[in-house]
């Protein structure tokens, strides 16, 4: 009964903390990040208790108020909601971590204990959003999402965030009618709300009614596709993620776009059939579009001056990674997308916060602005060429492995172009990292002197973050036994 409890205990816990922040915010200041790492430290307790259990015991529900689905709602825990929540919960430590000494400094005087309420109001909503087992809690987890990641790009103040967050909002909302309209065709067609009673009730009656269901399809791919910026729908993307805070850039790349792509793979093989969703050609749409964003994700990052902006380009390209793996349709090609959520939370969330602190120094984000910083905060760069290195895909790092997988999958599967991808790709990563890296460490004739860097909170946070993908590269057996499970069960 505990392991089936504790996914929602999570997402309340997390809610209450967010709920309680304003009132430490406004009359006990300092008490705002012990507050928000001591909620994160007992998720991260929970979120592992319940990857053991589900792992071991196998998936769990919980119907709230006892009432059973369908009229009830479910809570789920299984492979895929332990492992996410797991995630959100330490990457959200190490982002608290990092900014207890920096979020005075990129936010406005006052704001610090706002903030940390927005921080535990994402990742409720982002737990929430991926153990939610009916379309229209989903919902209402998307909204919170939504808005706090808005709220989040805000939070900087200054003109600069303005149009970017009003695009965000604008774009946000289709995106969200575009979610609804599809949910409200599903109870049309089938009556339930509840995945589970939605899926069977499609089974039965999907081939009676195959248009209409496609359509509900196809709202819900758009809708979702535009709330992870798959390419191309991502157009508010690289303002919001390079104007917001380096700590909000952090979560918004490295967590709030993957959340999304978790429900697109939960609607596609929990919700939907294969027969269903193979004969709407929706492999070889997504196929395409994934291939684009990746090509073209690449492509825009080249050109950028700006390191934010290269940044946020680059994840245009790695959430093309993570739909290529979808829709080659295989437990495989699910192996390699969650594999990839998981090495590209760790590496995106490494380059934005190391970025910050070295654009922190510089006072500039142009990267020839930054000539000679590598020299002078060796650890901060080492970490940026680290996560950078990981992106390209060299080995015993976890974005080779990601790669790896993928090009597996598509080999298996027939589809032959996924491995020369993964080569290109590679290349042109290297095409706008390592120029990068050479600006850190080898221009730049003036020498800087060292600081800037040594500060507990983002070494603990960015070190941890490190041995996290190092963990990932060199020993992946040590996660991949969980993610092959958590694939097999979501293929069904």
């Amino acid at each position: 009964m505990v392991i089936e409890f504790l996914p929602f205990a999570l997402v309340v816990f997390t809610l209450v903390g967010a709920f309680i922040m304003p009132f430490f915010a406004r009359w006990f200041t300092r008490g705002c990040i012990p507050l928000t790492l001591g909620v994160l430290g007992l998720d991260i307790f929970m979120a592992a208790t319940l990857l053991a259990g589900v792992m071991s015991r196998g998936p769990a529900a919980y119907y709230i108020g006892g009432w059973a689905a369908p009229w009830g709602i479910e809570v789920r825990g299984d492979g895929i909601a332990a492992i996410m929540v797991l995630l959100i919960s330490f990457i959200m430590f190490c982002t608290v971590v990092y900014g207890a000494s920096s979020i005075d400094r990129e936010l406005p005087e006052g704001r610090g204990g706002w903030y940390c309420s927005l921080l535990l109001l994402i990742s409720a909503g982002m737990m929430g959003l991926v153990v939610s087992g009916d379309l229209f809690n989903m919902y209402v987890m998307i909204e919170v999402v939504s808005l706090s990641s808005v709220a989040l790009v805000l939070a900087k103040g200054g003109r600069e965030v303005l149009p970017a967050a009003l695009k965000y909002l604008l774009l946000a909302t289709i995106g969200s009618g575009f979610i609804l309209f599809g949910i409200g065709f599903i109870y049309i067609l089938t009556g339930h709300l509840n995945i589970g009673f939605a899926a069977a009730e499609l089974m039965a009656s999907g081939g009676d009614y195959p248009y209409l269901s496609w359509v509900a399809l196809t709202f819900l791919v758009i809708g979702l596709g535009v709330k992870a910026g798959l390419f191309p729908l991502h157009f508010w993307l690289p303002d919001a993620h390079s104007t917001a805070a380096s700590t909000s850039s952090a979560v918004l790349s490295g967590l709030v776009v993957k959340v999304y792509a978790v429900v697109v793979m939960r609607l596609f093989f929990q919700l939907y059939s294969s027969e269903l969703l193979l004969a709407t050609d929706i492999d070889r749409i997504l196929l395409v579009m994934s291939i684009a964003a990746i090509l073209a994700g690449s492509l825009f990052a080249l050109i950028q001056k700006d390191l934010k902006r290269l940044l946020a380009y680059s994840t245009v390209a790695q959430i093309g990674y993570i739909f290529l793996g979808i829709s080659v349709f295989s437990i495989m090609g699910l192996e390699g997308a969650i594999f990839h959520i998981i090495a590209h939370a760790l590496m995106k969330s490494m380059l934005f916060l190391a970025a910050g602190s070295l654009i922190l120094r510089a006072g500039s984000r142009q990267i020839e602005d930054l000539q000679g910083l590598g020299r002078a905060m060796p650890f901060t760069a080492g970490i940026f060429s680290l996560g950078a290195f990981s992106m390209i895909g060299l080995p015993l790092l976890a974005g080779f492995i990601s790669k790896y997988l993928l090009a597996l999958a598509g080999w298996d599967s027939g589809n032959y172009l996924v491995l020369p991808l993964m080569v290109i790709s590679g290349l042109l990563n290297a095409a706008y990292y390592l120029p990068v890296i050479r600006v850190l460490f080898w221009r730049g004739e003036e020498e800087i002197p060292p600081g800037g860097e040594l500060e507990i909170g983002r070494v603990l946070a960015l070190g941890a973050l490190a041995v996290g993908l190092l963990v990932m590269g060199v020993i992946p057996e040590a996660g991949r036994n969980f993610i092959q499970l958590a694939a097999s069960w979501l293929w069904g």
